[in-house]
């Protein structure tokens, strides 16, 4: 399995579309930053009063490149028969599986942080951090947000070893994209969606919402302009149940997907 490991790897490196996908959604992200943030003739906001009102955003189109990396790791090797040759070479259906599923439940959730942090660490260092919110607070969030992505990038392989097909990646990936960003916008109104979003660890969509989420009020100065006041800190409980129940989900479409690939006749 070591070696399906390490190829599945080298793969990642060496696929042109890979580097163009991230490339692609990290200028995505950062022009859109760069845009919504034009003040005209005011100063621009610093990074750590600007992050609160854009990081959902920034997540949501994040999700798309690394759903489609495990799109091309898992189900391109459907295509082209790679893994019916295993195993008819006498590969076990565990060092398949594992041996694609382990490289993208790895690389899938850091390219997503990595996408989703990159353009506000630019985006400080051309205009400044800012004390707005502590970094720590904002250095945990992201952190935290690589569960619920571990989480999405588990159902994922799931639906691509249940389907054998790759283009439900990249259709799923469309999808939750436009469904993360509805959510944000308020466009999207599904109840038990909009149910979720009040109780922590129920979907990974929601969990990666209620992350980019900072409880703020707004005062006024004498001008009226407005100011955001923002509460950073995390409930522990809602550390503990976003921790708790991505890593039991994961498991769970792991083994889903290795059922339903132990049992298929790959015909």
């Amino acid at each position: 399995m070591t070696d399906i490991i390490r190829f599945q790897f080298r793969q990642l490196f060496r696929t042109r579309i890979v580097h163009l996908a991230n490339i692609m959604m990290l200028c995505i992200i950062f022009i859109l930053l760069f845009l919504s943030s034009d003040t005209s003739d005011e100063i621009r906001e610093t990074m750590t009063a600007y992050l609160p009102q854009t990081i959902s955003f920034a997540a949501a189109i994040a999700l798309m490149a690394p759903l489609i990396m495990i799109g091309i790791v898992c189900g391109d090797d459907f295509q082209d028969k790679t893994i019916n040759h295993e195993l008819t070479a006498g590969r076990s259906r565990a060092a398949s599986f594992f041996g694609r599923a382990i490289p993208v439940m790895i690389a899938a959730p850091l390219t997503a942080v990595s996408l989703t942090s990159i353009p506000y660490v630019i985006y400080g260092a051309l205009f400044g951090i800012g004390d707005t919110i502590p970094l720590s607070n904002i250095i945990l969030r992201i952190l935290l947000m690589l569960f619920p992505m571990l989480r999405l990038s588990a159902f994922f392989i799931f639906l691509i070893f249940v389907t054998k097909k790759q283009l439900a990646a990249v259709i799923g990936a469309l999808g939750t994209t436009l469904l993360t960003i509805g959510l944000i916008s308020g466009e999207a109104s599904l109840p038990f969606v909009t149910a979720a979003q009040h109780f922590h660890g129920m979907l990974s969509l929601t969990d990666l919402l209620n992350l980019c989420k900072f409880d703020n009020w707004r005062t006024y100065d004498l001008t009226l302009k407005s100011f955001y006041t923002y509460y950073p800190e995390l409930p522990a409980s809602q550390i503990v149940l976003i921790i708790v129940s991505s890593l039991i989900m994961t498991a769970v479409w792991l083994l889903l997907g290795y059922h339903f690939f132990h049992v298929d006749d790959m015909n």
